[in-house]
């Protein structure tokens, strides 16, 4: 299933070249765990210790200050039971990670230990009601995805300054419900606003339900305008979990593969698409392997993702763009 996306966010895929060769990112030049006697500590921590808002399906991280070569790991309990679940290090041994086997229970109190060279460490954390059964009837309800209030993990290294660069949201309306699939319509927002843009296309999107309140929208590929240039998105994946009053859906995660190959015309720096796989290497971002099996292609991730019902407004179907009557360029 392929659709037509007109985006105007460039931060969302030329940004992983563009952000790595005018950034700040400091160079690494701490010494081992070994040599410095093991003098770490924790960043961040997501969720943050005390957090009441956690999402259900989400992992849960370390962010440590350097990396950690002890095989750190973590150990997530539910009332002194433990949580099945694995517990793995980031390529750059800074980061630690627990991935429960099934999601967590909506509402609940768990607390996360880890071990690393320091010692232990512990934080607790409650997860909101996403998750508990959907009471609310969501047919043709829009909601409002706002990209600049993301998190975006991938490519590595530019997650804080993509956002920067989002001015336009995504709507998403719920066109139909028949068992355990839904019909979605996706458009533009005006810029700067929640109001669908009418001289954009719409795209029709069908997601998977069978998990309900929790849903994912898979597509092979979508197209994506960006700066004039017209970019497949390979991969598309966006998933999420609606609330039980239908109010909202959270925790909804936007990833896919952008090719280089379709975006060096749109980048100074580079003349070819080896250059900009070159280039985002070194700042941590390695190109993968694409479908045709070529070694150019970039991962984009982004979570924490919250859409907001828009209430009142109804998407409205645009076959092609400054066709709709109500299209004000």
């Amino acid at each position: 299933m392929a659709s037509n996306l007109k985006i105007g966010l460039l931060g969302l895929l030329a940004l992983s070249v563009t952000v790595a060769a005018c950034g700040d990112k400091e160079d690494d030049t701490g010494d081992s765990n070994v040599d410095q006697g093991c003098d770490n500590g924790i960043d961040e921590t997501v969720p943050e210790s005390g957090a009441t808002d956690a999402y259900w399906r989400a992992d849960v991280e370390f962010v440590l200050d350097d990396e950690d070569t002890s095989g750190p790991s973590i150990v997530l309990t539910e009332g002194g039971t433990e949580v099945a679940g694995s517990s793995w290090v980031s390529d750059d041994l800074e980061t630690v990670y627990f991935t429960p086997d099934a999601p967590l229970a909506p509402s609940t109190s768990y607390e996360a230990t880890l071990t690393y060279c320091v010692g232990d460490a512990t934080i607790d954390f409650t997860t909101n009601n996403l998750g508990e059964d959907l009471t609310a009837d969501i047919m043709d309800k829009t909601y409002v995805i706002d990209l600049a209030s993301a998190r975006f993990v991938e490519p590595a290294g530019v997650g804080e300054l993509i956002g920067e660069f989002v001015t336009m949201n995504v709507l998403v309306g719920v066109a139909g419900i028949d068992g355990a699939d839904i019909t979605m319509m996706g458009a533009l927002s005006v810029e700067g606003g929640n109001d669908q843009d009418f001289c954009t296309p719409t795209f029709d999107l069908s997601a998977d339900f069978t998990e309900t309140p929790y849903f994912v929208i898979a597509a092979d590929s979508i197209d994506l305008a960006v700066a004039g240039y017209v970019i497949p998105l390979q991969d598309f994946e966006v998933s999420g979990t609606f609330a039980d009053d239908g109010s909202y859906f959270g925790g909804a995660i936007l990833a896919g593969m952008v090719d280089a190959r379709d975006i060096v015309e749109m980048i100074d720096e580079v003349d070819t698409w080896e250059d900009a796989c070159n280039l985002t290497a070194s700042f941590g971002a390695p190109c993968q392997a694409c479908d045709d099996g070529t070694e150019s292609c970039l991962s984009l991730r982004a979570d924490q993702i919250i859409a907001e019902e828009n209430v009142g407004q109804v998407l409205e179907e645009v076959l092609e763009s400054g066709t709709h009557p109500n299209c004000v360029e």
